[in-house]
């Protein structure tokens, strides 16, 4: 069984958010999603978890968090009937005079008003993928995206599909920022928690 985590939208919201108040060009729901991927996988190699808990799909123009794709369909769409539609409404601001709409943070929450939702990692990991990719294009970020053996693997088997889940497991493939034993214990904590379900209380 493919490992999973829990999507964890406030933390989503949070990294969404960090990236808005970074003053990062063209911040578009394309880039998001990239800067995202790439922050979720640094984390889960080094860490044994992703920041975001969302599971990311093989699609032409790369990896896409499926939940925060939704987030960010429903804040472009002004879909009121969409539940995470007013957490992202109150946050972040769309201008759509560009092609592609550019999402910035909403100028009457205060900054850094969902950080408490991120642990000190997650901060450092985002802040560390800011630095190094938040200048590229989408264009760019979307080239990088398809080299990474976890999207190749899974478009690789999409068969006539458009788009393919891809596995947590394989985004340590070729990864030199993996440390020993991470993908063993992520595996590990993973079928523990298959085993070992959270209690339900009515």
């Amino acid at each position: 069984m493919p490992v999973e985590f829990k999507f964890q939208q406030d933390k989503a919201l949070a990294a969404i958010e960090l990236l808005a108040e970074k003053g990062i060009a063209d911040l578009s729901k394309g880039k998001i999603a990239k800067l995202l991927f790439f922050a979720d996988k640094k984390h889960l190699v080094q860490y044994g978890r992703t920041i975001t808990g969302d599971w990311y799909a093989a699609l032409p123009h790369g990896p896409i968090p499926s939940q925060i794709d939704n987030l960010l369909d429903a804040l472009e769409a002004e879909n009121e009937l969409d539940s995470g539609f007013a957490a992202m409404k109150s946050l972040f601001m769309l201008d759509k005079k560009f092609r592609y709409p550019r999402i910035n943070k909403n100028p009457s929450v205060a900054l850094g008003s969902m950080r408490d939702c991120l642990s000190q990692s997650d901060i450092e990991i985002l802040e560390a993928c800011i630095t190094q990719l938040g200048r590229l294009t989408f264009s760019e970020l979307r080239a990088i995206s398809h080299d990474q053996p976890a999207y190749s693997n899974a478009w690789a088997i999409r068969g006539s599909a458009n788009r393919s889940r891809m596995k947590f497991e394989d985004f340590f493939e070729d990864e030199p920022d993996s440390l020993s034993g991470v993908k063993e214990d992520m595996i590990e904590n993973f079928l523990l928690q298959q085993s070992f379900p959270e209690p339900c209380f009515d």
